[in-house]
This record gives C-alpha cells, sequence and structure tokens, in this order.
C-alpha cells in the first residue's frame, strides 16, 4: 500500500521521518564501507517507548550475498547493548528469508507473525 502510495522514494523517506521520531544518538546510524571504500550498507538502531529496535538494517543490493548483512546487524545489536537499552526486538518482511535467517543467526527469536492492514480516511472538515 505504501510503495504504490509513495513510490520507493518516498517510502523510503516517509521510514526515515518515522525513525526520527524514535531516542538514538545519531552516532547509532551508521553507514558501512568494505575495504574498497564501497558503501556496503547501513544500519539504524534506536529506542521506542518499550525497547529497542533495530529500526532499519539493508545490504546495497550489489553488495548481497557476501555475509556483510551479519556485520551490519551485529554492529547494530552491539550499539544498542553498549548504550543499556534491552530488551532489543526486529522485524523483517515475512518474504525476506536471507533477512530472518541473520536475526535467527545473531541470537534473536522469532517471537510473532503478523499481517499489516491500512485503510486511507479522507476526512472534510467543515469551514
Amino acid at each position: 500500500m505504501t510503495a504504490e502510495r509513495l513510490g520507493a522514494r518516498g517510502q523510503a523517506l516517509e521510514l526515515f521521518q518515522d525513525l526520527q521520531q524514535l531516542v538514538y544518538d545519531p552516532h547509532w546510524w551508521q553507514l558501512a564501507y568494505n575495504q574498497d571504500d564501497e558503501c556496503i550498507g547501513l544500519v539504524m538502531p534506536a529506542k521506542s517507548p518499550a525497547f529497542a529496535t533495530i529500526g532499519y538494517i539493508g545490504v546495497m543490493p550489489e553488495q548481497r550475498g557476501r555475509g556483510y548483512i551479519h556485520q551490519l546487524l551485529g554492529r547494530g545489536t552491539d550499539i544498542l547493548l553498549k548504550a543499556g537499552v534491552t530488551p532489543i526486538r526486529a522485524d523483517t518482511d515475512v518474504h525476506n528469508e536471507p533477512m530472518a535467517n541473520a536475526f535467527r543467526r545473531a541470537g534473536y527469536i522469532q517471537f510473532a507473525t503478523r499481517s499489516e492492514y491500512g485503510r486511507n480516511i479522507h476526512i472534510e472538515i467543515p469551514r
């Protein structure tokens, strides 16, 4: 629903703005580079009112399949642990099996499954 409404760029901007509403130290949000100084991805840990979270994590498409996700997830998890914010939760799309496997490999335990629903409501305010 969001992707169709906003497009990829708009969806990324909306996610970024949502994550900015959480509590985080700007140093927590990090880009990662390989030995050739190519950006391989980013991790954006944060704290919601109830728990810490890996708010966003991603590997650049051309860098996928090289195990970088494990380094990024480890870095994000370490940042939150060193900041003393626990428990740590994370989520991924149900079809993103590589990310789900990375969470499991890092010791995260799946505790829920869910489907998300949305509805756009137009409200006219009388003048």
